[in-house]
């Protein structure tokens, strides 16, 4: 049971250090296209890393404990086996089990009635569905850029609320400025995207040819 919590804290960690897509709370949202690729690429890096860094440790941990168990045989093996079992079966069968049970009940609840709104509020991580129905890491990037973009209209809406804009028509215009730029530079990225391979689907007629 030591070593089953023990573990799920250094998942915990390394999820923590590696795996945590998400801005602090200090930080605007970004704004740009490159700000954002950027962001996407640093995160991508240091999950790259972080699955290096378990790989090397896994690795490193087996061959600790084979070196461990061949040098110093244990007399009550048994007991090794059903400890070993037993954190498995928590740690892998039940904890997910009743983990993804709570979510449901509770996810379920909240659509018919306002008793769970609280506790959605304090952990709005119980609606995280960023990766349900990913197929390519295009996709995903895209979504995460509406997320993004969604976050910073709801932010320029609290400002509007405080006060921090003369009148909701500028802060509406600034968004639907930011809006047209946006389209504008996909448009651009679409079209030099379809030069580029009519460039290519000529370069190869002529070697052809």
């Amino acid at each position: 049971l030591v070593a089953g919590g023990v573990g799920a804290s250094l998942e915990a960690l390394v999820k923590r250090i590696f795996f945590h897509y998400q801005l602090p709370s200090s930080q605007e949202p970004l704004s740009t296209r490159e700000a954002q690729i950027e962001q996407l690429r640093l995160w991508h890096e240091l999950a790259v890393l972080g699955q290096c860094v378990c790989v090397a440790v896994s690795v490193i941990s087996l061959c600790g404990a084979l070196t461990f168990c061949a040098t110093s045989p244990q007399p009550r093996a048994v007991g090794v086996v059903r400890t070993f079992l037993i954190v498995c079966l928590f740690v892998y069968i039940l904890i997910p089990l009743v983990t993804a049970s709570l979510r449901f009940y509770i996810l379920s609840i909240a659509r018919q009635t306002r008793a769970w709104d609280g506790l959605l509020n304090v952990y709005p991580a119980l609606m995280d569905f960023e990766h349900v129905g990913v197929v390519t890491p295009e996709f995903l990037a895209w979504r995460i850029s509406k997320i993004v973009q969604e976050e910073e209209l709801l932010r320029r809406v609290y400002e509007a609320a405080d006060g921090r804009y003369d009148d909701i028509a500028d802060m509406l215009q600034e968004e639907l400025r930011l809006e047209a730029e946006s389209l504008q530079q996909a448009a651009d990225e679409e079209r030099f995207r379809q030069q580029q391979e009519s460039d290519e689907l000529q370069l190869l007629d002529g070697t052809v040819y």
